[in-house]
Protein backbone atom coordinates (compact mmCIF):
# COMPACT_ATOMS: atom_id res chain seq x y z
CA UNK A 1 0.00 0.00 0.00
CA UNK A 2 1.20 3.51 -0.80
CA UNK A 3 1.98 5.79 2.13
CA UNK A 4 0.81 9.26 1.10
CA UNK A 5 1.22 10.54 4.66
CA UNK A 6 5.01 10.26 4.36
CA UNK A 7 5.08 12.94 1.66
CA UNK A 8 1.99 14.82 2.86
CA UNK A 9 3.48 15.47 6.30
CA UNK A 10 7.16 15.78 5.46
CA UNK A 11 8.43 12.48 6.88
CA UNK A 12 11.85 11.45 5.57
CA UNK A 13 10.93 7.77 6.09
CA UNK A 14 8.33 5.60 7.81
CA UNK A 15 9.47 5.21 11.45
CA UNK A 16 6.63 2.78 12.17
CA UNK A 17 7.39 0.31 9.40
CA UNK A 18 9.15 -2.32 11.51
CA UNK A 19 7.49 -4.00 14.46
CA UNK A 20 10.59 -6.10 15.11
CA UNK A 21 13.34 -3.89 16.58
CA UNK A 22 16.20 -5.85 15.03
CA UNK A 23 14.90 -5.08 11.52
CA UNK A 24 14.77 -1.30 11.99
CA UNK A 25 17.87 0.34 10.51
CA UNK A 26 16.91 3.67 12.13
CA UNK A 27 16.28 2.32 15.61
CA UNK A 28 19.55 3.76 16.95
CA UNK A 29 18.24 7.23 16.11
CA UNK A 30 15.14 7.08 18.30
CA UNK A 31 15.85 4.57 21.03
CA UNK A 32 14.34 5.88 24.26
CA UNK A 33 15.43 4.95 27.75
CA UNK A 34 13.23 3.25 30.31
CA UNK A 35 13.12 3.46 34.08
CA UNK A 36 13.50 -0.34 34.41
CA UNK A 37 16.64 -0.41 32.30
CA UNK A 38 19.14 1.26 34.63
CA UNK A 39 19.55 -1.87 36.78
CA UNK A 40 20.79 -3.84 33.77
CA UNK A 41 23.91 -1.64 33.58
CA UNK A 42 25.30 -3.09 36.83
CA UNK A 43 28.34 -5.32 36.41
CA UNK A 44 26.63 -8.56 37.33
CA UNK A 45 24.57 -11.19 35.47
CA UNK A 46 20.97 -10.31 34.69
CA UNK A 47 17.94 -12.17 33.44
CA UNK A 48 15.58 -9.71 31.73
CA UNK A 49 12.01 -10.85 31.10
CA UNK A 50 9.16 -9.43 29.03
CA UNK A 51 6.36 -10.72 26.82
CA UNK A 52 6.85 -10.82 23.03
CA UNK A 53 6.94 -7.26 21.73
CA UNK A 54 7.81 -5.94 25.17
CA UNK A 55 11.15 -4.35 24.33
CA UNK A 56 13.77 -7.06 24.96
CA UNK A 57 15.61 -6.50 21.68
CA UNK A 58 15.32 -2.72 21.95
CA UNK A 59 16.87 -2.90 25.42
CA UNK A 60 19.70 -5.09 24.11
CA UNK A 61 20.45 -2.56 21.37
CA UNK A 62 20.12 0.35 23.81
CA UNK A 63 22.57 -1.33 26.20
CA UNK A 64 25.02 -2.05 23.37
CA UNK A 65 25.01 1.53 22.14
CA UNK A 66 25.20 3.00 25.62
CA UNK A 67 28.29 0.91 26.35
CA UNK A 68 29.92 2.41 23.26
CA UNK A 69 28.92 6.00 24.06
CA UNK A 70 32.07 8.09 24.10
CA UNK A 71 34.15 5.31 22.62
CA UNK A 72 36.85 5.53 25.29
CA UNK A 73 36.50 1.97 26.56
CA UNK A 74 35.43 3.17 30.01
CA UNK A 75 32.28 1.05 29.99
CA UNK A 76 32.14 -2.73 29.59
CA UNK A 77 32.56 -4.13 26.11
CA UNK A 78 29.14 -5.09 24.73
CA UNK A 79 29.01 -8.34 22.76
CA UNK A 80 25.87 -9.21 20.79
CA UNK A 81 24.75 -12.83 20.84
CA UNK A 82 21.49 -12.85 18.92
CA UNK A 83 20.50 -16.49 18.51
CA UNK A 84 18.38 -16.11 15.35
CA UNK A 85 21.26 -14.29 13.62
CA UNK A 86 23.89 -16.82 14.69
CA UNK A 87 21.75 -19.94 14.23
CA UNK A 88 19.52 -18.82 11.36
CA UNK A 89 19.38 -22.26 9.72
CA UNK A 90 19.08 -24.33 12.89
CA UNK A 91 15.81 -25.29 14.55
CA UNK A 92 15.55 -25.54 18.32
CA UNK A 93 14.28 -29.09 18.01
CA UNK A 94 17.60 -30.13 16.43
CA UNK A 95 19.81 -28.16 18.81
CA UNK A 96 17.96 -29.60 21.81
CA UNK A 97 19.13 -33.11 20.83
CA UNK A 98 22.78 -32.15 21.42
CA UNK A 99 24.53 -32.89 24.69
CA UNK A 100 25.25 -30.06 27.10
CA UNK A 101 29.04 -30.09 26.36
CA UNK A 102 28.40 -30.01 22.61
CA UNK A 103 25.88 -27.20 23.00
CA UNK A 104 28.33 -25.15 25.07
CA UNK A 105 31.05 -25.81 22.48
CA UNK A 106 28.79 -24.50 19.71
CA UNK A 107 27.64 -21.53 21.78
CA UNK A 108 31.24 -20.51 22.48
CA UNK A 109 32.16 -20.72 18.80
CA UNK A 110 29.30 -18.39 17.89
CA UNK A 111 30.10 -16.03 20.78
CA UNK A 112 33.71 -15.74 19.62
CA UNK A 113 32.60 -14.89 16.09
CA UNK A 114 30.03 -12.34 17.33
CA UNK A 115 32.67 -10.82 19.60
CA UNK A 116 35.06 -10.43 16.69
CA UNK A 117 32.38 -8.57 14.76
CA UNK A 118 31.71 -6.31 17.73
CA UNK A 119 35.43 -5.62 18.00
CA UNK A 120 35.80 -4.78 14.33
CA UNK A 121 32.87 -2.38 14.18
CA UNK A 122 33.71 -0.77 17.51
CA UNK A 123 37.24 -0.02 16.31
CA UNK A 124 35.93 1.33 13.00
CA UNK A 125 33.60 3.72 14.80
CA UNK A 126 36.24 4.72 17.36
CA UNK A 127 39.64 4.44 15.62
CA UNK A 128 41.58 5.91 18.55
CA UNK A 129 41.06 2.69 20.50
CA UNK A 130 43.09 0.92 17.84
CA UNK A 131 45.54 3.71 17.08
CA UNK A 132 46.35 4.86 20.61
CA UNK A 133 46.06 1.71 22.70
CA UNK A 134 47.71 -0.84 20.43
CA UNK A 135 51.36 -1.11 19.55
CA UNK A 136 52.13 -2.43 16.05
CA UNK A 137 52.52 -5.96 17.44
CA UNK A 138 49.18 -5.80 19.29
CA UNK A 139 47.52 -4.39 16.18
CA UNK A 140 48.76 -7.36 14.18
CA UNK A 141 47.51 -9.81 16.80
CA UNK A 142 44.13 -8.08 17.03
CA UNK A 143 43.61 -7.92 13.26
CA UNK A 144 44.72 -11.53 12.77
CA UNK A 145 42.34 -12.76 15.47
CA UNK A 146 39.36 -10.85 14.08
CA UNK A 147 39.92 -11.97 10.50
CA UNK A 148 40.24 -15.60 11.63
CA UNK A 149 37.19 -15.49 13.92
CA UNK A 150 34.99 -13.48 11.54
CA UNK A 151 36.29 -13.67 7.94
CA UNK A 152 33.34 -11.60 6.76
CA UNK A 153 34.96 -8.52 8.32
CA UNK A 154 37.29 -8.44 5.32
CA UNK A 155 34.26 -7.64 3.17
CA UNK A 156 32.94 -5.12 5.71
CA UNK A 157 36.32 -3.41 5.49
CA UNK A 158 35.91 -3.00 1.75
CA UNK A 159 32.46 -1.47 2.23
CA UNK A 160 33.82 1.02 4.76
CA UNK A 161 36.73 1.87 2.49
CA UNK A 162 34.37 2.62 -0.41
CA UNK A 163 31.79 4.61 1.55
CA UNK A 164 33.95 6.10 4.33
CA UNK A 165 31.10 5.32 6.72
CA UNK A 166 30.99 2.36 9.17
CA UNK A 167 27.18 2.48 9.18
CA UNK A 168 26.98 1.26 5.59
CA UNK A 169 28.85 -1.89 6.58
CA UNK A 170 27.16 -2.31 9.96
CA UNK A 171 23.72 -2.35 8.38
CA UNK A 172 24.87 -5.32 6.30
CA UNK A 173 25.61 -7.16 9.54
CA UNK A 174 22.00 -6.81 10.63
CA UNK A 175 21.65 -3.31 12.13
CA UNK A 176 22.64 -4.43 15.63
CA UNK A 177 26.18 -3.13 15.26
CA UNK A 178 25.13 0.34 14.11
CA UNK A 179 26.06 3.22 16.39
CA UNK A 180 24.73 6.76 16.35
CA UNK A 181 28.23 8.04 15.70
CA UNK A 182 30.33 9.02 12.70
CA UNK A 183 34.11 8.92 13.21
CA UNK A 184 36.32 11.82 12.21
CA UNK A 185 37.07 11.42 8.51
CA UNK A 186 40.83 11.83 8.91
CA UNK A 187 40.96 9.35 11.80
CA UNK A 188 38.97 6.83 9.80
CA UNK A 189 41.44 7.19 6.94
CA UNK A 190 44.35 6.49 9.29
CA UNK A 191 42.51 3.52 10.80
CA UNK A 192 41.86 1.98 7.37
CA UNK A 193 45.50 2.39 6.42
CA UNK A 194 46.86 0.99 9.69
CA UNK A 195 44.35 -1.87 9.71
CA UNK A 196 45.55 -2.89 6.25
CA UNK A 197 49.13 -2.90 7.52
CA UNK A 198 48.15 -5.05 10.49
CA UNK A 199 46.25 -7.68 8.50
CA UNK A 200 48.07 -10.98 7.85
CA UNK A 201 49.71 -11.02 4.45
CA UNK A 202 48.79 -14.63 3.75
CA UNK A 203 45.26 -15.64 2.80
CA UNK A 204 45.79 -19.10 4.27
CA UNK A 205 45.36 -18.49 7.99
CA UNK A 206 45.61 -21.19 10.62
CA UNK A 207 42.25 -22.03 12.18
CA UNK A 208 41.41 -20.77 15.64
CA UNK A 209 42.04 -22.92 18.66
CA UNK A 210 39.14 -24.60 20.43
CA UNK A 211 36.24 -22.22 21.11
CA UNK A 212 37.15 -22.07 24.79
CA UNK A 213 40.77 -21.12 24.05
CA UNK A 214 39.64 -18.68 21.37
CA UNK A 215 37.29 -17.03 23.88
CA UNK A 216 40.16 -16.65 26.35
CA UNK A 217 42.26 -14.99 23.66
CA UNK A 218 39.37 -12.70 22.70
CA UNK A 219 38.88 -11.67 26.32
CA UNK A 220 42.59 -10.93 26.64
CA UNK A 221 42.41 -8.61 23.63
CA UNK A 222 39.28 -6.87 24.95
CA UNK A 223 40.28 -6.49 28.58
CA UNK A 224 44.07 -6.42 28.64
CA UNK A 225 45.04 -4.92 25.27
CA UNK A 226 42.14 -2.51 24.74
CA UNK A 227 41.47 -1.97 28.45
CA UNK A 228 37.72 -2.55 28.67
CA UNK A 229 36.61 -3.09 32.30
CA UNK A 230 34.60 -6.24 31.55
CA UNK A 231 32.26 -7.72 28.97
CA UNK A 232 28.47 -7.66 28.72
CA UNK A 233 27.33 -10.79 26.86
CA UNK A 234 23.95 -9.75 25.41
CA UNK A 235 21.95 -12.94 24.79
CA UNK A 236 18.67 -12.45 22.96
CA UNK A 237 16.22 -13.91 20.46
CA UNK A 238 15.52 -17.41 21.78
CA UNK A 239 11.81 -16.93 21.07
CA UNK A 240 12.65 -15.98 17.48
CA UNK A 241 14.22 -19.35 16.72
CA UNK A 242 12.67 -21.92 14.40
CA UNK A 243 10.35 -24.42 16.11
CA UNK A 244 10.42 -22.49 19.39
CA UNK A 245 9.05 -24.21 22.48
CA UNK A 246 9.77 -23.41 26.11
CA UNK A 247 11.22 -26.87 26.79
CA UNK A 248 13.60 -26.68 23.83
CA UNK A 249 14.58 -23.13 24.76
CA UNK A 250 15.55 -24.12 28.29
CA UNK A 251 17.64 -27.02 26.99
CA UNK A 252 19.53 -24.68 24.65
CA UNK A 253 20.02 -21.96 27.25
CA UNK A 254 21.02 -24.10 30.21
CA UNK A 255 24.74 -24.47 29.31
CA UNK A 256 25.03 -20.68 29.15
CA UNK A 257 22.96 -19.96 32.25
CA UNK A 258 25.07 -22.41 34.21
CA UNK A 259 28.21 -20.43 33.29
CA UNK A 260 26.86 -17.14 34.68
CA UNK A 261 28.73 -17.24 38.01
CA UNK A 262 31.97 -18.59 36.54
CA UNK A 263 31.98 -15.96 33.83
CA UNK A 264 31.16 -13.17 36.28
CA UNK A 265 34.37 -13.98 38.18
CA UNK A 266 36.26 -13.39 34.91
CA UNK A 267 34.50 -10.13 34.13
CA UNK A 268 31.96 -11.56 31.67
CA UNK A 269 28.45 -10.59 32.70
CA UNK A 270 25.62 -12.50 31.04
CA UNK A 271 22.65 -10.29 30.15
CA UNK A 272 19.96 -12.72 28.96
CA UNK A 273 16.81 -11.21 27.42
CA UNK A 274 14.17 -13.90 27.73
CA UNK A 275 10.43 -14.44 27.20
CA UNK A 276 8.61 -14.22 30.50
CA UNK A 277 7.04 -17.67 30.23
CA UNK A 278 10.45 -19.33 30.68
CA UNK A 279 10.55 -18.18 34.31
CA UNK A 280 7.27 -20.02 34.91
CA UNK A 281 8.89 -23.32 33.82
CA UNK A 282 10.70 -23.60 37.20
CA UNK A 283 13.98 -24.54 35.57
CA UNK A 284 16.64 -25.17 38.23
CA UNK A 285 19.40 -23.16 36.51
CA UNK A 286 17.13 -20.17 35.89
CA UNK A 287 15.78 -20.32 39.41
CA UNK A 288 19.29 -20.36 40.89
CA UNK A 289 20.47 -17.37 38.85
CA UNK A 290 17.23 -15.51 39.65
CA UNK A 291 17.79 -16.18 43.35
CA UNK A 292 21.34 -14.80 43.27
CA UNK A 293 20.64 -11.91 40.92
CA UNK A 294 17.09 -10.48 41.07
CA UNK A 295 15.56 -10.60 37.57
CA UNK A 296 14.45 -7.50 35.73
CA UNK A 297 10.90 -7.34 34.37
CA UNK A 298 10.27 -4.78 31.64
CA UNK A 299 6.94 -3.03 32.17
CA UNK A 300 5.51 -0.08 30.28
CA UNK A 301 3.31 2.80 31.35
CA UNK A 302 1.23 4.93 28.95
CA UNK A 303 3.68 7.84 29.15
CA UNK A 304 6.54 5.54 28.12
CA UNK A 305 4.71 4.48 24.97
CA UNK A 306 3.71 8.06 24.16
CA UNK A 307 7.37 9.08 24.25
CA UNK A 308 8.27 6.07 22.09
CA UNK A 309 5.85 7.29 19.39
CA UNK A 310 6.88 10.93 19.65
CA UNK A 311 10.59 10.15 19.43
CA UNK A 312 9.98 8.40 16.12
CA UNK A 313 7.93 11.30 14.76
CA UNK A 314 10.58 13.78 15.90
CA UNK A 315 13.41 11.95 14.15
CA UNK A 316 11.54 11.16 10.94
CA UNK A 317 10.44 14.80 10.52
CA UNK A 318 13.84 16.23 11.34
CA UNK A 319 12.46 17.81 14.50
CA UNK A 320 9.73 19.76 12.69
CA UNK A 321 7.10 18.31 15.02
CA UNK A 322 6.71 15.37 17.39
CA UNK A 323 2.97 14.77 17.62
CA UNK A 324 0.24 13.72 15.22
CA UNK A 325 -1.73 16.68 16.56
CA UNK A 326 0.38 18.85 14.23
CA UNK A 327 -1.04 17.07 11.19
CA UNK A 328 -4.62 16.68 12.44
CA UNK A 329 -7.77 18.58 11.58
CA UNK A 330 -10.00 20.15 14.25
CA UNK A 331 -10.99 19.02 16.80
CA UNK A 332 -8.32 16.31 16.79
CA UNK A 333 -5.53 18.90 16.52
CA UNK A 334 -6.47 20.19 19.98
CA UNK A 335 -6.11 16.75 21.56
CA UNK A 336 -3.11 14.80 22.80
CA UNK A 337 -3.37 12.31 19.96
CA UNK A 338 -0.67 9.94 21.24
CA UNK A 339 -2.20 9.68 24.72
CA UNK A 340 -5.61 9.16 23.16
CA UNK A 341 -4.24 6.31 21.06
CA UNK A 342 -2.49 4.61 23.96
CA UNK A 343 -5.58 4.93 26.15
CA UNK A 344 -7.26 2.37 23.90
CA UNK A 345 -4.66 -0.33 24.65
CA UNK A 346 -5.75 -2.89 27.25
CA UNK A 347 -3.58 -2.97 30.36
CA UNK A 348 -2.11 -6.33 29.35
CA UNK A 349 -1.17 -4.89 25.95
CA UNK A 350 0.83 -1.87 27.12
CA UNK A 351 3.76 -2.97 24.99
CA UNK A 352 5.85 -1.22 22.31
CA UNK A 353 4.78 -3.59 19.55
CA UNK A 354 1.11 -3.04 20.36
CA UNK A 355 1.56 0.73 20.40
CA UNK A 356 3.25 0.61 16.99
CA UNK A 357 0.55 -1.70 15.66
CA UNK A 358 -2.14 0.80 16.69
CA UNK A 359 -0.22 3.70 15.08
CA UNK A 360 0.06 1.70 11.88
CA UNK A 361 -3.70 1.12 11.94
CA UNK A 362 -4.20 4.88 12.24
CA UNK A 363 -1.91 5.61 9.31
CA UNK A 364 -3.51 2.87 7.19
CA UNK A 365 -6.96 4.34 7.85
CA UNK A 366 -5.74 7.78 6.74
CA UNK A 367 -4.16 6.23 3.64
CA UNK A 368 -7.30 4.37 2.61
CA UNK A 369 -9.41 7.48 3.02
CA UNK A 370 -7.01 9.59 0.96
CA UNK A 371 -6.82 7.02 -1.83
CA UNK A 372 -10.60 6.72 -2.01
CA UNK A 373 -11.33 10.42 -2.19
CA UNK A 374 -9.13 13.51 -2.55
CA UNK A 375 -8.92 15.68 0.56
CA UNK A 376 -6.96 18.90 -0.02
CA UNK A 377 -6.21 19.48 3.68
CA UNK A 378 -4.33 16.17 4.02
CA UNK A 379 -4.98 15.96 7.73
CA UNK A 380 -5.88 13.22 10.16
CA UNK A 381 -9.56 13.24 10.98
CA UNK A 382 -11.38 11.93 14.07
CA UNK A 383 -12.93 9.25 11.85
CA UNK A 384 -9.43 7.90 11.12
CA UNK A 385 -8.75 7.50 14.81
CA UNK A 386 -12.13 5.87 15.51
CA UNK A 387 -11.73 3.42 12.65
CA UNK A 388 -8.16 2.58 13.66
CA UNK A 389 -9.27 1.69 17.18
CA UNK A 390 -12.08 -0.52 15.83
CA UNK A 391 -9.68 -2.30 13.44
CA UNK A 392 -7.15 -2.81 16.23
CA UNK A 393 -9.77 -4.27 18.55
CA UNK A 394 -10.95 -6.67 15.86
CA UNK A 395 -7.36 -7.80 15.40
CA UNK A 396 -6.97 -8.10 19.17
CA UNK A 397 -9.92 -10.47 19.34
CA UNK A 398 -8.47 -12.60 16.55
CA UNK A 399 -4.92 -12.58 17.88
CA UNK A 400 -5.51 -15.60 20.11
CA UNK A 401 -5.22 -17.58 16.87
CA UNK A 402 -1.48 -18.23 16.22
CA UNK A 403 -2.02 -17.91 12.49
CA UNK A 404 -3.34 -14.40 13.03
CA UNK A 405 -0.64 -13.50 15.53
CA UNK A 406 2.14 -13.70 12.99
CA UNK A 407 0.16 -11.46 10.67
CA UNK A 408 -0.07 -8.82 13.36
CA UNK A 409 3.62 -8.20 13.32
CA UNK A 410 5.61 -11.13 14.52
CA UNK A 411 3.80 -12.35 17.60
CA UNK A 412 5.51 -15.45 18.93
Amino acid sequence: MKKPWVEDWGFAFDPFEHLEASQDANLHRYLVGHRDWSAVFDRQPHLVFSPPGGGKTALRLYLYRTCWTGGQGQRPFALHYSLPDCWENSALSFLSTLSAPELLHRHLAQIVRAGARSLFFGLAYFPLLFLNRCSPSWRALLAAFIIRAAPETRWYLEVIRETRNPNTAAVQAGNAYMLNHQPDFALLEVFLREWEKALPKSDSLAPLDSPLEALKQELFLIQEVLGFPGVFLLLDGIDGMLEYTEAHALKILSPLIEQADIWAERGIFLKAFLPKELLDMRDAALQEVSRRYPPVFISWQPNDLVELIRARIRVATGGTFDSFASVSAPPLCYEDVEHTLISHLPQARLLPREALTLVRELLDCYTRRMLQEFHPLKRLEPEDLDLAVRCYREGECLSINPAVQSGRGGWK
